[in-house]
């Protein structure tokens, strides 16, 4: 009959176990931060939809500067054409 060999702890095991921990660590860092991140996110896009701050950006710009910016252009164009 063969002999069973006993588990031991050598080094060589307990460095295995302490390699798998640390990778363990760093995926659930990894998990921690990807949540964190993602509720951020989540969590502003939730206010602008319910804020409807996504579709009303009225106040941007202002409309009378536009129109004598436009206008000017149309002079502009006007004049060298002449």
């Amino acid at each position: 009959m063969a002999k069973k060999k006993k588990s031991s702890s050598t080094p060589h095991n307990a460095a295995l176990i302490t390699g798998k921990v640390v990778k363990w660590a760093r995926e659930l860092e990894l998990v921690g931060q990807l949540l964190v991140g993602l509720s951020v996110y989540a969590i502003g896009l939730i206010w602008a939809i319910w804020t409807r701050k996504a579709w009303q950006v009225e106040g941007i710009h202002d409309e009378e500067t536009a129109r004598e910016t436009a206008m000017a252009l149309v002079e502009t164009y006007q004049q060298e054409e002449a």
